[in-house]
């Protein structure tokens, strides 16, 4: 994952469904009022409880949701044991840092010095807990968790680690107060502590879990008629198995090439297909109109792709990144590889990045809405060339303005689900 690259990340109840109509005295459940399709919801629970940690991650959210702390709290523990990093996030900023009745004892407590010692081994534990989700979250790369690491070894006088994690958090969301807090630790530490802290951050790599149920699904689309499918790279990252699924059809396809730090994968599947263009050097302004067709949350939205439709409202992306373009296309988990499809009919980019409203929120105390972005077109064809014998099959880009629905039409033709495991 790039350094700053937040991934699409929705919760199960940003997208519940309307509840339908109840028999009278029906009283309904909980999950029936949130989740109301009756498939979906089984599916859910029966994924939950069989040990998918993804599925005990959304259950929790759904709860949470509606304030049910109390129902959600075993779900996100079991998920965050099972190695979901936000899941870990929450079970360990649940815990309070510290409490004043582990640090100042009541006078009941003074006086029955058993209960005292009965009351530090509990919050003991507590820490304990709240340290080990952490840190197996930083080393996953959960960002959220970086400034918490760096407070957790500031308070074990571990300034050199206390640093490097203050220094990760820096490069997420800089911020005058991680850099003060920066230079606090700088101040506490002699030249060679400083110099090891900063190689520390520079080296960092981070180091997913295995999760069960740890498959990934996105959207990718044709760029040949010979069934090379362009997606991105985070879609199929660590997965051994991929399937192209069209319609009712799950087409098996090999991995032909992916980069990490482009964030491209190329894919193909056997047969004859309807390709998309990819647009040409011309100039591209801000404003144009772009629409983009996927599969979000398709566990719930179902597996029919959805049209999204909007502008460029940037010609570069995160920290003026020259590879992507800020879009405001409607975009959520899943959408992930789709083609960004120009007024010509055209890939302009590939839909593979979005701010986190919550998390810019947190950074800024502002949230963000419909801040996205697509990789451009030039560095996913540079990519594609470096491929011998592809560039011949690219199907040359028009120069005609097409209308909205052919522009759709064609889209649809060419985009497919993309499953990995």
């Amino acid at each position: 994952m790039g350094a700053f690259r937040i991934q699409f990340a929705v919760s199960a109840a940003a997208t519940i469904l309307a509840t339908p109509a109840l028999s009278q005295g029906q009283e309904p459940s909980f999950l029936e009022r949130n989740l109301p399709d009756r498939e979906t919801r089984a599916k859910l629970m029966k994924a939950a409880k069989e040990g998918d940690a993804h599925a005990q991650y959304m259950v929790a959210q759904v709860y949470l949701e509606v304030n049910n702390r109390k129902a959600a709290m075993p779900w996100f523990e079991k998920a965050a044991k099972a190695g979901v990093v936000d899941a870990q996030i929450y079970v360990a900023r649940s815990i309070p840092a510290y409490t004043n009745a582990y640090v100042n004892p009541t006078p009941f407590q003074r006086a029955n010095p058993a209960k005292v010692r009965e009351h530090q081994q509990r919050e003991l534990q507590k820490q304990q807990k709240r340290a080990y989700y952490l840190l197996r979250a930083g080393k996953q790369g959960g960002e959220r968790a970086f400034a918490s690491l760096s407070y957790l070894y500031q308070n074990r006088k571990d300034f050199v680690e206390a640093y490097k994690w203050a220094r990760l958090a820096a490069s997420v969301g800089p911020s005058p107060s991680m850099q003060a807090r920066l230079d606090y630790l700088a101040q506490q530490m002699n030249p060679r502590q400083l110099t090891e802290a900063k190689q520390r951050a520079k080296s960092f790599i981070p180091k997913k879990e295995r999760v069960r149920g740890d498959k990934s699904s996105g959207t990718g689309f044709f760029i040949t008629k010979h069934g090379h499918i362009v997606t991105c790279h985070h879609v199929i990252e660590d997965k051994r198995v991929f399937h192209a699924k069209i319609g009712d059809q799950r087409h098996p396809a090999k991995l032909i090439r992916s980069s990490p730090e482009l964030d491209l994968a190329l894919l193909r599947i056997a047969g004859e297909w309807k390709p998309l263009p990819i647009t040409g050097e011309r100039q591209v302004n801000l404003g144009e109109p772009a629409l983009t067709l996927g599969f979000p949350n398709s566990w719930i939205q179902g597996d029919d792709p959805k049209l999204s439709r909007g502008a460029l409202t940037g010609l570069s992306g995160i920290r003026n990144d020259e590879k992507r373009y800020q879009i405001d296309v409607d975009v959520q988990h899943g959408n992930s590889g789709g083609a960004l499809v120009d007024k010509y009919g055209a890939v302009l980019g590939v839909v593979d990045s979005g701010l986190n409203d919550s998390y810019m929120e947190a950074v800024t105390g502002k949230a963000t809405k419909d801040v996205n972005y697509s990789i451009k077109a030039e560095i996913l064809r540079g990519f594609l060339i470096r491929i011998p014998g592809l560039e011949e099959h690219l199907p040359p880009p028009g120069n005609e303005e097409l209308s909205f629905e052919k522009r759709v039409a064609n889209a649809q033709r060419a985009t497919v689900m993309i499953e990995a495991e």
